[in-house]
C-alpha cells in the first residue's frame, strides 16, 4: 500500500476512536443526545475491523440505553462482557465491569457488589490504580468491607483465595481442560464459566491460564 494509502487508513481510524471516545464522554457527562450524534457518525464513517471498537460502540451504546432508563442496557453490558472476555480484552472488562456493577445497584445489590470486587481485583491484577479505587469506593458505598487482593503471597495456595466453585474450575484449568470442556463436566454455561475463570484470574493474580496452572502445580 503506498504512503497515501496508509495515511487514509490512519486517519480514519483515528476518527472512528475519537467519535467513540467523544461519545462516551458524553454519555458520562449526561450528554445523552450528543453521545448518540458521535455514534452515528461512527456508523456513518463505516464499521471498524478492530473487534475491541465494534464492542466499545455496544458498550456505549448500552450506556445510552441505561440514561433513558432502558432495562435492556444492563443485558447489553453483559453481553459486551461476555464477548470481551473471550477476547481477553483485560482493561476494556475492567470499565465493562464497573458499569454494570454501577447498574445493578439498587437492583441486585448482592451482584453489583461481586462485579465491583471483580473489577477492582481485576485493576489490581493489571496495576490499573485509579479503576482498583473507584471500584473500592463504590463497594465501600454498598457497605462492603474491602481489601487488598492480587498475586498470591510467597508460601500461600492460591487456592486457599477462591470459592469451592473456583477451585474446581481452576483444577480444571490446571489440568488443560478448555473452557467448553468445564461448562460440560460442572454442567454450567460457558458464560459462566467465562465469569468464573477471569475472577479466579483476579483473585490469584494470574496473567493467564498457564500462569495459573504454573501457580496451581507449585502448590501441589
Amino acid at each position: 500500500m503506498c504512503s497515501s494509502g496508509w495515511r487514509g487508513v490512519v486517519t480514519e481510524r483515528t476518527a472512528l476512536t475519537l467519535a467513540l471516545r467523544t461519545a462516551e464522554a458524553y454519555v458520562r457527562l449526561g450528554r445523552t443526545e450528543d453521545a448518540e450524534k458521535q455514534l452515528q457518525l461512527w456508523d456513518e464513517t463505516g464499521p471498524s475491523a478492530h473487534v475491541n471498537d465494534a464492542l466499545w460502540r455496544k458498550h456505549v451504546a448500552a450506556l445510552i440505553a441505561l440514561a433513558r432508563q432502558k432495562e435492556r442496557g444492563i443485558a447489553e453490558l453483559e453481553a459486551v462482557l461476555t464477548e470481551r472476555t473471550r477476547f481477553g480484552l483485560v482493561s476494556a472488562l475492567i470499565w465493562n465491569r464497573l458499569d454494570l456493577a454501577a447498574a445493578l445497584v439498587g437492583r441486585d445489590s448482592r451482584r453489583a457488589a461481586e462485579e465491583f470486587r471483580q473489577a477492582g481485583d481485576a485493576a489490581a491484577a493489571v496495576g490499573a490504580s485509579t479503576e482498583k479505587q473507584l471500584a473500592e469506593l463504590a463497594l465501600r458505598r454498598l457497605g462492603v468491607r474491602t481489601w487488598r487482593r492480587g498475586q498470591a503471597r510467597a508460601g500461600e495456595n492460591p487456592l486457599d483465595r477462591l470459592s469451592q466453585r473456583e477451585r474446581e474450575i481452576g483444577t480444571l484449568i490446571a489440568a488443560g481442560h478448555s473452557n467448553p470442556e468445564i461448562a460440560s463436566r460442572l454442567f454450567l454455561s460457558r458464560k459462566t464459566v467465562e465469569r468464573h475463570v477471569s475472577n479466579i484470574l483476579a483473585r490469584t493474580g494470574a496473567r493467564n491460564r498457564t500462569d495459573l496452572a504454573r501457580q496451581l502445580s507449585s502448590r501441589t
